[in-house]
C-alpha cells in the first residue's frame, strides 16, 4: 500500500502529509505521472494532500466524472507509433509541444470542437455523445461522428447521426442546415448549432 509521507520543503508541490507512491509497488503511477494533463494531476494532489485529513476538501464525485470525461475527450494519437497521448491546454498556452511518451515523436494536435464546457479532439474515430450536448452523462448515445469526405479524402466533417436538424454557421456568417445523415465540414472559424448548444471549431 502507499505510504504516508511528510514533505517539509516549501518548494515541494505536495508540502505536508500526503500519500506517496512506493517504488516497487506503484511503479506505473510513478512512470506515467507526466503523461497526464495538469488538471488531472491537480485533482490527485488535492485529494492526497489536504483531502487526506480534511473531508471538506476532498474531491466530489461530479468533479471526478467531469475530469475523466474531459480526459477521454483529450485523447490524441501519435502519428508515428499510434500511442495515445492527452492534449494539455496548459502546454498549448505556454507554447510547449506535445511529445509521445512511447516513441518521443512530436505530436500535432488535430482540430478541436468546443461545445459548452467540453473540449473534444476531432480524431478520425471521434464520437460526440449526448452528454456533450446535454451534460446528462449519457455517453452511450452517439449523436455525431467524425467522417472523411469520400470525394475529397483530405477533408473531414462531423456527421449528424440524429433526427434533428442542426445549423452549420460558416466563418463568414452564412448558414446551412445539416439534416440527419448529412455532414458539417470541419473548418476554421465555423460553428454548429446543435439545437440547445453551439459547438465551435478550433483549427490551427
Amino acid at each position: 500500500m502507499a505510504s504516508l509521507y511528510y514533505c517539509p520543503s516549501s518548494r515541494c508541490p505536495l508540502v505536508g502529509y500526503h500519500i506517496r507512491p512506493v517504488p516497487g509497488y506503484h511503479d506505473n503511477a510513478i512512470i506515467y505521472w507526466d503523461i497526464y494533463p495538469k488538471y488531472i494531476k491537480e485533482l490527485f494532489i488535492d485529494s492526497f494532500t489536504d483531502g487526506i485529513r480534511n473531508p471538506k476538501k476532498r474531491i466530489v464525485e461530479k468533479v471526478w466524472r467531469d475530469a475523466f470525461i474531459q480526459l477521454m475527450d483529450s485523447i490524441v494519437y501519435c502519428p508515428k507509433c499510434g500511442a495515445e497521448i492527452f492534449f494539455d491546454i496548459d502546454k498549448r498556452k505556454k507554447g510547449i509541444g506535445h511529445i509521445c511518451w512511447s516513441c518521443q515523436s512530436s505530436v500535432a494536435i488535430p482540430p478541436i470542437i468546443e461545445i459548452g464546457e467540453h473540449t473534444v479532439m476531432l480524431n478520425k474515430d471521434t464520437k460526440i455523445t449526448q452528454h456533450h450536448i446535454r451534460d446528462d452523462y449519457n455517453l452511450g448515445s452517439v449523436v455525431a461522428q467524425v467522417i472523411q469526405n469520400p470525394k475529397n479524402p483530405s477533408r473531414w466533417g462531423i456527421q449528424n447521426l440524429t433526427g434533428d436538424i442542426w445549423a452549420y454557421i460558416k466563418s463568414d456568417g452564412t448558414q446551412q442546415l445539416v439534416e440527419g445523415g448529412k455532414t458539417a465540414p470541419i473548418s476554421r472559424g465555423a460553428k454548429i448549432y446543435f439545437g440547445s448548444v453551439t459547438g465551435e471549431y478550433n483549427v490551427e
